[in-house]
Parts: structure tokens; C-alpha cells; sequence
């Protein structure tokens, strides 16, 4: 168990490394949504975490949160994830919050 520790934290300190470069955001962003995407949704979690102890108002790892929240029927956590998501995109956004899910609040 000491080894699978030590990948996971390992794991995690690549992923803080790759938060801090200019392009791996994104890279980890995609990775969370193919995860989310194949049903590995607390990879997917965990990798949003990483991100936001980075980078707290990370709209996407936002985004994702509440996608998992609202899976989950958590809908007045994913409503309020969706606001933090779309409040730090501001105006640009290309994403809009999953209006189904927060349609059943």
C-alpha cells in the first residue's frame, strides 16, 4: 500500500505542476471530462480539487463539480457551482450551466 500512496501523491504533484503551466489547465480539464465521461467520476473529482487548490475559481473544474453534483441529486450544490463557474467566465463563457439539471432545484 506504501507504493499505490506514493504514485498517488506523485500523481498529484504532476498534476499541481501541470495547473501551473500555461496549457495544463486544459489538458487536465480534458482529462476530468473523459473521466466524468466514462464513469470515473471520482478521478474526475479529484482532478477539479487539484485544480481548484490551484486555482480556486477555475470556471471549467467548476463546471465539471457541478455536472458530478447534479448526478449525483445534489442539485442546490451543483446551482450554486454552476453560478461560481458561469460568475468567474463572466460574459465570454462558451459553456452556459446545465440548465436541466438546475431546473430541478
Amino acid at each position: 500500500m506504501a507504493k499505490r500512496g506514493k504514485k498517488q501523491k506523485q500523481k498529484v504533484g504532476r498534476r499541481a505542476k501541470q495547473v501551473n503551466s500555461k496549457y495544463g489547465d486544459s489538458k487536465l480539464i480534458y482529462e476530468a471530462v473523459v473521466h466524468y465521461q466514462t464513469g470515473k467520476v471520482r478521478e474526475a473529482e479529484q482532478i477539479c480539487f487539484d485544480i481548484l487548490g490551484q486555482e480556486p475559481n477555475h470556471a471549467d473544474a467548476l463546471h465539471i463539480l457541478g455536472d458530478i453534483a447534479c448526478a449525483r441529486g445534489q442539485y442546490d450544490r451543483a446551482f450554486g457551482l454552476y453560478e461560481q463557474s458561469l460568475a468567474s467566465k463572466g460574459k465570454n463563457s462558451y459553456k452556459s450551466h446545465n440548465t436541466a439539471c438546475s431546473g430541478n432545484k
